[in-house]
């Protein structure tokens, strides 16, 4: 096991994971739920669901970052999740991307964040999306040299 893990890491040209920062809407609920009960008591959920639901959605926060990753092998771009212990992948290999694009909005601008298109030309392939990723031109340029190599 511990061979075929440095064997993975090895094939790696490029690992990341989303940024923190692209969980931005999931702190505002947890600032609406957690603080709102507490400043208005009269809302519709009492102060410790709320702050058990802000609990709640902190600990997906951390997991999903911890179990999300985008990585570029010898062979493919891909992205790597694993929920409640199922793994789910989404791979393109690089010969079969056909270009790829930076998408922002005007939020994702404000936090330096972004979503990379891999443009697929195989048939059968749909377009792999990568959501949050920090400095999305810099990683572009990245890509872009080693699909060049």
């Amino acid at each position: 096991m511990e061979s075929r893990k440095k064997l993975i890491e090895e094939e790696d040209r490029l690992i990341l994971q989303p940024s923190w920062r692209s969980y931005f809407v999931f702190y505002t609920a947890i600032v609406i739920f957690g603080v709102g009960p507490s400043l208005n008591p009269e809302t519709a959920i009492n102060r410790p669901f709320g702050w058990a639901l802000s609990l709640a959605i902190l600990l997906f926060i951390v997991f999903r970052r911890k179990t999300t990753f985008y990585r570029i092998s010898k062979v493919e771009a891909l992205r790597e999740s694993n929920f409640w212990g199922r793994s789910y992948k989404k791979s393109i290999p690089l010969e079969g991307i056909d270009g790829l694009q930076v998408r922002r909005g005007i939020v994702h601008r404000f936090l330096g964040i972004g979503h990379l298109q891999f443009r697929s030309r195989l048939p059968g392939h749909p377009d792999l999306w990568w959501f949050g990723v920090q400095d999305p031109f810099q990683v572009k340029k990245q890509i872009e040299q080693i699909l060049k190599g």
